[in-house]
Parts: C-alpha cells; structure tokens; sequence
C-alpha cells in the first residue's frame, strides 16, 4: 500500500476503465481510459513505495492497475509468497520492470485482477511477460510486435525463447525452450493455471 494513498478503479457503464485517487487531504483526481492498459501503461508519481508483497496471481494482476501506476520513483521489486511459480515471479519483475533502457512499454492485454501480457523493446529484441490470477489460455501474435517497432528495426526471421509453468504432464518447477527461424507472424499459445506466468524472448536473426 502506498501510505496516505486511496485508489480505486472501475469499469463504467461505457466499458471505460475508471480511476480514482485522493492522498489525504488533497482534492480527488480521476481519470478515463478506453482500454484497462492504458492505465497499467501510466506513471502519476503520487506515492513512494519502499516494499510490497504478492500474494497470489489475482492480488498481483490488481496491483498492476491500482498500485504501480501511482508510485512515485522506482518501483522496488516485490516479494513474492512461495506459492508462487517462478515462471510468475520471473514475468511478473518483467512486468513491472520501467528502466530508461526501455524504448517501448506496452500492456497488449490485461484485465484487474485477472491477467496481464506486457511488451517491453530494448532496441531490436521484445520481451513478452504474462501472469495470471486465473487460469485461461494466452496468445502472443509476433506480427502485432513487429508492426510496433520501427521499420529499419523489424528483422525477417526470429529466435523465440520461452520461460513457461510446465503443464501437467511436464516435469520440474519450469520450462525453457528456444525455437529458431521464427516468421514474424508466428503466434504463441499458452495454457496457464491460476497464478501462472511465461517469459517470451524475440531476437532478430535476419534483418530486411
């Protein structure tokens, strides 16, 4: 919790995501976005945050909307509780992860409380985390990275690295896998339990 700091958010009748926030003794400040991460994507730099914890996938995906978007300064890494996978834990930093070597943050999707699938390009390569809270099938379409980042970056081949929960006839706490001679139009379904999470990595191998 950011002390001193009310949030809440919420869905109008529109559809339109709603936030509101009031540090003790100002005047409320709302604001309106047309998509849930729009506001994920925001930094108000309300509050300071010196630590938090997550306790599970469904308090981590709320937090993404009604927390990180207010803190003033950096953001410190979170505690995760031990019930939580490390593909999770290892997508969820990546979440929130806002370092100036970032050249494009987006939230592609997300919901509060529910899910969240994030981009983040450093130069040529894409990271693409998601966590749940729960369990639903995700899909990550490469060509909608591609069309994103500048054209004289976009490469025609792709090696794609996964961090992933292992199903439930996988052995182990995690999964890596690479795949290489990737299309840009390559897309990547996953099948995550509740309090999930994946790690995609894009790298370039040919460019245009």
């Amino acid at each position: 919790m950011l002390t001193g700091l009310t949030t809440r958010i919420f869905f109008a009748p529109s559809g339109k995501l709603v936030a509101e926030w009031q540090r003790a003794g100002d005047r409320l400040q709302m604001a309106v976005f047309e998509r849930p991460g729009d506001l994920a994507e925001k930094r108000f730099e309300v509050a300071p945050l010196e630590s938090w914890t997550v306790s599970n996938g469904k308090q981590g995906c709320q937090s993404l909307f009604d927390l990180v978007p207010f803190v003033a300064g950096n953001i410190p890494m979170p505690v995760f509780a031990d019930s939580l996978t490390p593909a999770f834990c290892k997508a969820f930093a990546c979440v929130v992860e806002r370092d100036g070597a970032i050249d494009d943050f987006w939230m592609i999707r997300g919901e509060p409380g529910v899910f969240a699938v994030v981009a983040q390009r450093r130069g040529t390569t894409w990271r693409v985390c998601g966590v749940t809270g729960e369990s639903r099938t995700l899909t990550v379409r490469l060509e909608d990275l591609w069309l994103r980042m500048p054209v004289e970056l976009r490469a025609l081949s792709y090696t794609v690295d996964i961090f992933r929960d292992p199903t439930a006839k996988e052995q182990g706490k995690a999964i890596e896998e690479s795949f290489i001679d990737q299309a840009p139009d390559v897309r990547i379904a996953l099948d995550l339990s509740a309090n999930g999470g994946f790690l995609l990595t894009f790298r370039g191998t040919e460019s245009k």
